[in-house]
Parts: C-alpha cells; structure tokens; sequence
C-alpha cells in the first residue's frame, strides 16, 4: 500500500509540473555553425558555414556565403573561398601536414570567430576483409541484403590515439544507421586491432577512411554520438550542445586529421 502510494505521488507530482510556456523568439539569436575539416589528403579540407534558425522555422539551412576565411599553420596563411552552398576550400593540391597546429579564422557580418587543433598522424590501416554476418530479424527488411560486414585491420601507434572512421559505398559517403563512430586505444586492444566496419551488400565497393582525432575533437564526436542516442526518456540525462572548440559561441567543430585510406570489392 505504501509503495502504491508513493507512485501515485509521484505520477501526481510530475503531472503538476506540466505548464504552458510561450517561446518568444525575438530572444532566440541565431549561431554560426562550422563544419571545418583540414586533412592531409590533397584537395580534401573544406570549411562549411551555416546558421541556425533563429526563430524555429523550418526549411532550407541558411549558409553562409559572404564570409572571410583564413586557415594559418604558423608558416602559411591560406584563403579559402567561397564556391558553393556555404562550402569554402582552398588552392588546388593543398594538404594539411602532421605535427602543424591550424588555426581557423572566420569574419562574417560584424563577428570574428577562431579555432585551433592539432593535426596527429593516424596508424596506417593495414588490409581490409569481410565477413558474412546477417543482420538479426528486429532490424526488418530494409538491411536484410547488407549481409557482409567489413573489417580493418591496423596497429596501435604509440602514445594515446583517438580515431573516426568515414566509410563509403560505391563512391559515395554511406552512414547505415545514422550514428557518429569515434575510437580510442581501449578498443583497439579490446579487439586486437581489428575493427568491425559497415555492412555492405555483395558485389558493393567499399572504401574506409580512417582519421586521426585530437583528444578535444574525439570529445566533441562522442558527445554528439550521446545526443544523437539521447531518447528524451524520463530518466535521460538533458541533452546539450557538444563542446565545441570554436570561439564567439559558435557551434561545430574545427577538425585537422591525418587519413589512411583503403578499399575492398565485396566479392563473395
């Protein structure tokens, strides 16, 4: 009888907290949000600029399209310019290198923003394999023909390394389930350094790249990977923006990665 009522107190009390409240949103400010990446392959960094909704509309992201951005390494001060959708890049050929610490600067309507990261050398992905491995039956039908799971295999570089792979199928960026992946050093040796992939169909071209991560960036991916997993259960913890290594309250991240790539024809 006591637990009873304890439940019924508790049912009543959350009950009770439940209010009508207005949002005005003439006090929500929109944010510059940074997708930056500088990577060692030739041609590939690329800084891309959005706002948020100020006022919870929906519809097309806002990019930003007038901006000055500048990426330095302490040697060398490159512009990257504007070409599409909220997308700057820099001279034809240009790479990051290991060891340089980059530095992005971002002006745009009045505002400055920066960041800094560090770009580390990633362990070199050794070979790739597959394996067949069903799908259970809970996830239905729509992934019933991606039955071959794909593995890499590297070493452990020394000190302490984080990791996030981006995979591709076919040529063209593929996230199954939606979810961010990061590693560290802990599942690698969990795993004897052989990490499982994406799920592939047969006769698919699968492509793996595997970055390095500074410890912030690393941060800032499992954080977002919380959110994205976040299921605004009662006892769920409140979700929040990831820690971003920006400046000037914006949102995202300023990435510099080291990158090893390699890719396997899913050939049974």
């Amino acid at each position: 009888m006591k637990k009873t009522a304890l439940y019924i107190l508790f049912g009543f009390s959350v009950w009770a907290c439940r209010t009508e409240y207005a949002i005005d949103s003439k006090q929500v400010k929109r944010k510059l949000v940074v997708d930056g990446l500088i990577t060692a392959f030739a041609d590939s960094s690329r800084i891309i600029l959005s706002y948020t909704s100020a006022d919870y509309k929906t519809g097309s992201v806002e990019f930003v399209n007038n901006a000055s951005v500048t990426v330095s390494d302490g040697t060398e001060a490159v512009t990257f310019a504007h070409v599409k959708k909220g997308r700057y890049v820099a001279y034809r050929g240009y790479a990051g290198k290991t060891g340089k610490e980059y530095h992005l600067k971002i002006e745009v309507d009045g505002a400055v923003y920066e960041a800094d990261d560090k770009l580390l050398p990633v362990a070199r992905i050794k070979k790739l394999d597959f394996v067949k491995d069903a799908l259970p039956k809970s996830y239905g039908d729509k992934f019933k023909e991606y039955q071959y799971l794909v593995r890499y295999y590297m070493d452990k570089p020394p000190g302490t390394n984080y990791y996030k792979p981006v995979v591709y199928r076919n040529g063209k960026l593929f996230r199954q389930f939606s979810r961010v992946v990061v590693y560290d050093d802990v599942v690698l040796r969990e795993k004897d350094n052989v990490l499982p992939s994406t799920r592939y169909k047969a006769n698919d071209v699968a492509r793996i790249d595997l970055l390095s991560l500074s410890e912030k960036a690393y941060k800032f991916y499992a954080d977002l990977s919380n959110v994205q997993s976040n299921d605004g259960g009662v006892f769920t913890p409140v979700a929040s923006n990831p820690v971003s290594n920006l400046s000037n309250g914006a949102l995202g991240f300023f990435q510099a990665s080291d990158a090893s790539s390699m890719k396997i024809t899913i050939n049974p």
